[in-house]
């Protein structure tokens, strides 16, 4: 009997790894984060140290309580670090972008029956996100949510039918490495109330086990190493919005960045469902999208989460009547060695060049501070430059101000802000903080001001930075 060989990959197949292989190579890049640095910094001293309790990174907020709400993450990026270098940090980073990549489309596909329907709607939704993804916390954050929506969207999947079995590990990860995960519980309740607007009962049926599961996951979260503290480091953080808003990332979305254009075309097709198939959205799909679509408007890091929950709403309006066949043509395979070419080509660098990128960072000016011996003097720089100092000198050096903006005075927060403005004011900033050393970008012609303050001279410039210390 003449043998078959073995049959061509699906359509489906291959758009899911040609998505799985775009979020690969999303995060294939060298480091230059500056979150990164201080996640990282933080992971290498767990490691060394134990868990921090307090601040130990600066010496504004020095001793202050801090809830390290990454900190699972952190351990994990100092453990990758520590076993393979950054390297093993960017391959982490990468496999999780093909998971969300690939995981995304699937979804898109169960709910459409359809290929090109499903690819459609993937693409638009990803882009939106994808313009806001980064090495941090935050890319297992959006592969929790779209973990969770997978659950709930799909009560037929295997995912979807153990709902109490999954989700209480799911969200203690997710607690333990992003503070995203309120937006999780929150996620789930306005699914749950929207079922009970159209009228199914909680106390019942598929709405009963999510709603234990959900109870359930939320009293595991409290078994974590800083208790109720971790859960609620999230809301102590948004309490301090007004500081916030000089932060790019907390500020609305603005049509003249690429994450504003692209959640904007986002909100045009979630529009175009609304218009053409508002019955098919149903009660629970409004319910459900228009807070989160909200929240992208509201920051623009938000709008790496919103579509997520919003995609599958989309993709049930506009899903096919049937199945469709399995497309199965030879090209399929050329188009897999394709991906496989690819896959090699954009990872193969990553093994040949540094994984932590330093450009644009006050490298030669920390290295002349630290030849004159300045090293532990009260010391002033950006908050994005305090990840770098923090990476590479701390805790020796510690710094005025990173980006964890949980653990600052918001008076300090709004005194940076003025700074990084160009409406603050140099004599009366150094002399409230007591600072001895003063390194900041070069660009900034605000900063010379502190050359005519009696006692301050500049002892170093390149065209990254300018140093000033005290004479």
């Amino acid at each position: 009997m003449r043998s078959r060989g073995i049959a061509p990959p699906s359509l489906d197949a291959i758009v899911t790894i040609f998505l799985a292989l775009a979020g690969w190579h999303a995060n294939l890049n060298p480091i230059s984060d500056n979150s990164t640095f201080c996640h990282l910094r933080t992971g290498q001293w767990m490691l060394a140290h134990g868990l921090p309790r307090i601040d130990i990174f600066s010496f504004t907020a020095a001793g202050t309580p801090w809830v390290p709400e990454s900190w699972l993450a952190d351990f994990a990026y100092g453990a990758f670090d520590r076993a393979v270098g950054p390297v093993g940090l960017i391959l982490f980073n990468a496999a999780i972008g093909a998971t969300i990549g690939a995981l995304w489309y699937r979804l898109a596909r169960r709910i459409t029956h359809d290929t090109f329907r499903a690819t459609m709607i993937s693409v638009v939704s990803l882009a939106a996100t994808y313009t806001l993804w980064s090495p941090r916390p935050l890319m297992l954050g959006i592969l929790a949510l779209l973990v969770l929506v997978y659950i709930v969207e799909l009560p037929d999947s295997a995912a979807g039918r153990r709902p109490m079995l999954l989700m209480p590990p799911l969200f203690w990860l997710w607690a333990n490495t992003h503070g995203s995960f309120v937006l999780g519980f929150a996620y789930l309740a306005l699914h749950l109330i929207g079922r009970r607007l159209e009228g199914a009962p909680l106390s019942r049926g598929r709405e009963r086990d999510l709603l234990i599961a959900g109870a359930i996951a939320l009293a595991v979260c409290f078994i974590n190493p800083y208790g109720y503290r971790l859960l609620a480091a999230p809301f102590h953080l948004a309490a301090r919005y007004q500081a916030l808003s000089g932060v790019v990332e907390w500020r609305h979305a603005s049509i003249a960045s690429v994450q504003g254009i692209a959640y904007l075309v986002w909100i045009a097709v979630f529009s175009a469902a609304i218009l053409t198939r508002p019955r098919e959205i149903g009660i629970r799909g409004f319910v459900v999208a228009i807070p989160f679509l909200a929240l992208g408007l509201w920051a623009e890091r938000n709008i790496a989460i919103a579509p997520i929950a919003m995609f599958p709403i989309v993709a049930r309006a506009w899903a096919a009547p049937a199945e469709a066949a399995a497309n199965r043509r030879a090209f399929n395979w050329a188009m897999a060695v394709l991906a496989a070419v690819l896959a090699i080509a954009w990872t193969d660098p990553v093994f040949r060049r540094p994984g932590l990128d330093f450009a644009g960072y006050p490298v030669a000016a920390m290295r002349s501070i630290a030849a004159r011996g300045l090293l532990g003097s009260r010391l002033l720089s950006t908050d994005k430059w305090g990840g770098y100092i923090v990476l590479n000198y701390g805790p020796q050096q510690r710094v005025f101000m990173d980006d964890r903006y949980d653990v600052y005075p918001q008076n300090l927060t709004i005194d940076m802000s003025e700074l990084l403005n160009k409406r603050g004011n140099w004599p009366q900033t150094v002399r409230k903080y007591g600072i001895d050393v003063v390194v900041w970008p070069a660009a900034d012609p605000s900063v010379d001001t502190l050359g005519d303050i009696p006692g301050w001279k500049k002892i170093f410039q390149d065209r990254d930075a300018v140093v000033f210390s005290k004479r």
